[in-house]
């Protein structure tokens, strides 16, 4: 639809200029989040990585979903500044979300379609919602989808004015990039950990996190991360490893058996009887031992 398609970035309202804080990115941040969540996504981007391309010309559609029943406010920001509104729009005024639906703009059989206009560059979607409904009047025409407005910085600063009436754990923001033009964005900096035990099928926990059993391969940010192998039977294994970009860091421990223990508790009549155990003087009768688990010689001695 129109310029929309160019792409997506939205600056999200604060409850109070004085309050909210912009991001580098010049999106409004929400000082005190309540419950409420909202996600955007652009479809072919479902997972959020932020990288997904467009050319001139193709298709796009927006998904957005929230946790709670909330007024959903969605806008474009292009690469040259203009602002487009998304949500609510001509043909889809309703923009009442139900807890937990997920919904795509255009919806399938919709009458109309978002289409890539450029310019090239990067451009983000911005996704506003709030408990409470929310005047656009001032800045946005529903009908042709236009915002009287330029740039995220100058979008975010007057949607932290009309969203101020609203209490700060009332609303929440979400934004999504992707890029328009011919050429790919440099793919994201990760390193890979390639992880292995002996014997496998090892509980792998990265940075208190369970992801997976041996043989396991991770795709990780780089720097220090924090290794734990688990396995029933054995001691639990700790390393801090690094991983570098673009980098394969192998780690491949050979896993301890764990030592069980158990007590012994010996005796004797008469008592006062030196105990030996594996050759080793352990007290006298009666005397209670801890003692790792497997068999031991035991031996008792008492003059006369």
């Amino acid at each position: 639809m129109r310029r929309w398609l160019s792409l997506l970035l939205w600056s999200l309202a604060g409850a109070a200029m004085a309050q909210a804080t912009i991001s580098p990115q010049g999106i409004i941040v929400n000082p005190t989040p309540g419950d409420l969540t909202v996600t955007v996504w652009v479809d072919k981007d479902p997972g959020r990585s932020g990288n997904a391309v467009y050319k001139i010309g193709e298709p796009i559609r927006i998904g957005v979903e929230v946790n709670r029943d909330a007024y959903v406010y969605l806008f474009n920001v292009n690469a040259d500044g203009s602002v487009d509104l998304i949500l609510p729009n001509a043909y889809d005024r309703n923009n009442r979300l139900r807890a937990g639906e997920a919904r795509t703009y255009p919806p399938k059989g919709a009458r109309y379609e978002f289409t890539i206009t450029g310019p090239e560059g990067e451009n983000y979607v911005l996704a506003l919602a709030s408990l409470r409904p929310l005047s656009l009047g001032e800045i946005a025409d529903v009908k042709s989808g236009r915002v009287n407005l330029r740039g995220l910085r100058n979008l975010s600063q007057t949607l932290s004015i009309i969203v101020r009436p609203v209490p700060n754990r009332e609303w929440a923001t979400d934004a999504i990039r992707y890029y328009v033009g011919r050429r790919a964005p440099p793919p994201p900096a990760t390193g890979t950990l390639a992880v292995e035990s002996s014997p496998g099928g090892a509980k792998v926990f990265i940075d208190g996190a369970y992801r997976g059993r041996t043989p396991l391969v991770l795709e990780l940010r780089p720097g220090m991360h924090d290794v734990e192998l688990r396995l029933e039977g054995y001691e639990p294994y700790r390393a801090r490893v690094q991983v570098r970009a673009g980098q394969t860091t192998r780690l491949s421990p050979r896993l301890v058996r764990a030592v069980r223990t158990g007590t012994l508790f010996v005796d004797s009549s008469p008592q006062g009887a030196q105990v030996y155990v594996d050759g080793d003087p352990v007290g006298r009768t009666p005397v209670q031992l801890a003692l790792d688990e497997g068999t031991h010689d035991v031996e008792l001695r008492l003059e006369g």
